[in-house]
């Protein structure tokens, strides 16, 4: 993103100013860092929601084309949740990153007042640390692997009527 250059001055009134910019955008880092884990929430509450409802009205289909279109809509979509939440994952991690960063560059201010600081206001390599096999996203696999079986059990349950 874009970086930003702080020039040190050892005034009070300098220090004072420089502190509360960073103080600023550590807290906006906050806001986004926690809007969008409670977007990921909301999401995979939406992704149960709907696998349930769609497993459900595949329950009341007749016919292995309905079970199929069902489960392929089924399949596609908890896909494109677990896309959807990894993006959001990755973005997060961004974000903590960029938080962690400021707040170093903020006890750097307050310690070496004289000094320049410069950083990012969005660092990218956080996003580099995002996990693969958390709880969060092994959920959304496991929807994946539901899905993609889906087709068989409902043809099961359809078949055990």
């Amino acid at each position: 993103m874009k970086e930003i250059v702080l020039t040190g001055n050892a005034d009070s009134a300098s220090v004072d100013s420089r502190v509360h910019y960073l103080t600023t955008l550590i807290n906006n880092a906050v806001g986004k860092e926690n809007h969008i884990d409670s977007m990921r929430q909301r999401y995979v509450t939406f992704a149960l929601i709907m696998f349930a409802g769609l497993f459900g009205l595949g329950l009341k289909a007749s016919g292995a084309a309905s079970a199929l279109v069902i489960s392929s809509a089924l399949f596609a979509l908890m896909i494109v949740f677990t896309v959807l939440d990894h993006r959001l994952h990755k973005i997060s991690h961004g974000w903590r990153r960029t938080r962690v960063s400021l707040t170093h560059h903020l006890a750097d201010v307050i310690n070496h007042g004289e000094q320049d600081v410069s950083f990012l206001t969005y660092c990218r390599e956080g996003q580099r640390n995002t996990e693969w096999w958390s709880l969060q996203p092994v959920i959304y696999y496991m929807l994946v692997v539901a899905g993609a079986l889906s087709y068989f059990a409902l043809r099961w349950c359809a078949g055990a009527e």
